[in-house]
């Protein structure tokens, strides 16, 4: 994103780099990295869609690792949907922001939050680039779950209390303590993956992730994904121990059902407010309707 449109360096400090740049440039690129990023969420799903009716065995750890990058794309675009992407930028590109503004003053690279600071014109705004201590994964993970609890502290839960109750289970911290805080989807990533020989035991035909399960459910029978959330928290077990992993992966996999939805509804939404090019967006219709028509019809055409 900082790599194209026009912006204009106004000041760097060792926290944070202050731009000003003009909306009409600014939002088309956000919104193309949404489209993209919805690319990459809609192939993830094709993927997760196969395993489910795939007769063959299927590494269990590997579907963890699918759904969790489908979910870590999802909640990237929520971020740029609601203006406010978390990135990450290398030291070269801030280095050359320095030189720009003719200072020694390094902030080196990192993970960073864009948030609007203040309109300058009609046509040009001032923006902050915040650097955070979180790596790229536990950054944007914070930030969503951060931006929907702001949401409900300052929305009366009695106007739409249904909705209301989404979005509190949407950010439940009941895996908090077994894992990384606001970081606990990365961190279960991390244990399916990383952890010698926890979740690849395809070859012991010993699954303890049950992904395909979870998978299947949806395929077979449909989802009220508020119902499922719901359930998926009051299923988990919040222990270390191995047998209530599957727990963590249940509650996991619904989360990230949420977040993909959340996102893609404020994406049609725009598209109706601002009729926006729908070029991408057909193109993932046509997309889903070849290579893998069976999605439309089943209870994930609800989803895509």
């Amino acid at each position: 994103m900082v790599k194209s449109g026009t912006y204009v360096p106004i000041s760097i400090s060792n926290s944070e780099i202050i731009i000003e740049a003009s909306k009409e440039d600014l939002s088309p690129v956000i919104l193309l990295e949404a489209e993209l990023l919805f690319n990459n969420c809609i192939e993830h799903l094709l993927e997760l869609n196969r395993l489910a009716i795939d007769i063959l065995p299927r590494s269990d750890a590997w579907n963890v690792v699918t759904f969790y990058y489908f979910g870590y794309f999802a909640a990237h675009a929520f971020l740029r949907m609601l203006g406010t992407p978390v990135l990450y930028l290398r030291k070269e590109l801030t280095n050359n922001i320095s030189a720009t503004l003719g200072t020694s003053q390094s902030i080196g690279g990192g993970t960073f939050w864009l948030e609007k600071v203040r309109d300058i014109s009609i046509s040009s705004s001032e923006y902050r680039l915040k650097k955070l201590k979180d790596r790229l994964h536990e950054a944007t993970w914070l930030k969503s779950i951060h931006l929907i609890e702001s949401v409900l502290k300052h929305t009366k839960t009695s106007a739409k209390p249904q909705e209301s109750l989404f979005f509190n289970n949407l950010v439940n911290k009941s895996l908090f303590k077994v894992y990384d805080a606001y970081g606990w989807p990365s961190s279960i990533r991390n244990k399916a993956n990383y952890r010698p020989g926890f979740a690849y035991r395809l070859i012991e035909n010993k699954t303890i992730a049950g992904v395909k399960k979870i998978i299947g459910d949806i395929h077979e029978d449909g989802v009220d994904l508020g119902d499922k959330i719901r359930a998926s928290i009051k299923q988990c077990i919040p222990s270390s121990e191995e047998k209530y992993f599957s727990t963590h992966i249940n509650m996991l996999f619904y989360t990230i059902l949420g977040f993909y939805c959340v996102a893609k509804e404020l994406y049609l939404q725009l598209n109706d407010r601002r009729n926006i090019d729908k070029r991408m967006h057909l193109k993932r219709d046509a997309f889903i309707k070849k290579t893998n028509p069976s999605l439309k019809g089943s209870p994930w055409s609800e989803i895509v």
